[in-house]
């Protein structure tokens, strides 16, 4: 081989290696973040897709707004709503998708009458394909001779065939004697849907386990899941929808139940029953209120929300399962 047909070869082969590494290289992991002074921005595929709020004056505990599907559509109401296209009610009390309780030992976080401090215990990671951040809260009490209460949440972000799925782990404790959780319909994991998902001003379902279909059938009525969706628009929409899908479960052998709204909202409440008759429940302090759940959002997909809801959720510190164990 001369001079000339060995450098040829040897280019040729530098090629061929740089290109069979690229092909086997793995792919990018679609999520990201941005870290900001009062919030943190979480990314799919470099698309903004929802946004964590950990410090708002107006709002006194964090929440998760302005959630998207992954290619982009809008599933959560504007933070803070635009009055020309959606409702203005309960700015502050329905900022997107939150945990938060009207009456827990006494106080009221739901309407930011009392607040809660919040602090990062693992700041956001990306490995595997999914995206992991936890958190402290502190519920303050507006009598501070009141011993506070505290959440450790952990959070993770992962997809599945297009769907993306946020679990959420909270475990709350006490050093007062018991838990107490007041029987409101301002109790638990909500979200306020965009007005294209109400039933009322959109073209939107609700759903639940039990086969109930939008506020009539589901408000007050126990449940495992609960979703709203609305048919899709891409260019084959027959028997399509796109929405959101919320799993809750416990370990205290509390029973959800829906506070369902056609207007758009959905709550997963975890007190007693509007029919039980009950103020308040007290759960020991050497029992903490641990709950699960999972967020689904999900576009331009035959739903299969029984299959999703019998999914077993992640109950591990630091979500070593799968996203569909």
């Amino acid at each position: 081989m001369n001079r000339r047909h060995f450098h040829r070869f040897a280019a040729l082969n530098t090629f061929l290696t740089a290109k069979a590494q690229t092909y086997t290289q793995n792919p990018p992991n679609p999520w990201s973040f941005q870290m900001q002074p009062n919030q943190l921005l979480i990314k799919y595929n470099q698309q903004l897709i929802m946004t964590y709020v950990f410090t708002d004056p107006a709002v006194k505990r964090p929440y998760f707004m302005d959630l998207h599907t992954a290619s982009g559509t809008r599933i959560s109401r504007h933070n803070p709503p635009h009055p020309d296209i959606e409702a203005t009610d309960h700015t502050t009390m329905h900022p997107g998708l939150w945990l938060a309780f009207g009456r827990l030992n006494g106080d009221d976080y739901w309407r930011n009458k009392a607040h809660v401090q919040h602090m990062f215990l693992q700041s956001p990671t990306v490995k595997s394909n999914q995206l992991y951040f936890s958190v402290r809260n502190t519920y303050h009490p507006i009598d501070n001779t009141k011993l506070p209460t505290n959440e450790i949440a952990e959070f993770r972000l992962s997809s599945h065939q297009g769907i993306l799925i946020l679990d959420w782990n909270s475990t709350i404790t006490t050093k007062s004697k018991f838990l107490q959780l007041g029987h409101q319909e301002e109790m638990g994991l909500g979200v306020r849907l965009a007005t294209p998902l109400c039933v009322k001003t959109g073209h939107g379902q609700l759903h639940n386990s039990q086969g109930g279909t939008n506020e009539k059938e589901t408000w007050g009525k126990e449940s495992k899941w609960w979703a709203a969706s609305m048919p899709s628009t891409g260019a084959n929409p027959k028997n399509l929808r796109s929405g959101i899908q919320i799993i809750a479960q416990n370990s205290n052998s509390l029973k959800f139940w829906g506070h369902t709204r056609d207007y758009g909202l959905i709550v997963a409440n975890p007190t007693p029953r509007p029919d039980q008759n009950l103020d308040s429940i007290e759960l020991p302090a050497d029992k903490p209120l641990k709950m699960q759940f999972r967020i689904l959002l999900f576009e331009n997909i035959k739903p299969e929300f029984e299959k999703w809801g019998k999914t077993k959720l992640p109950t591990d510190a630091g979500f070593k399962s799968s996203p569909h164990s």
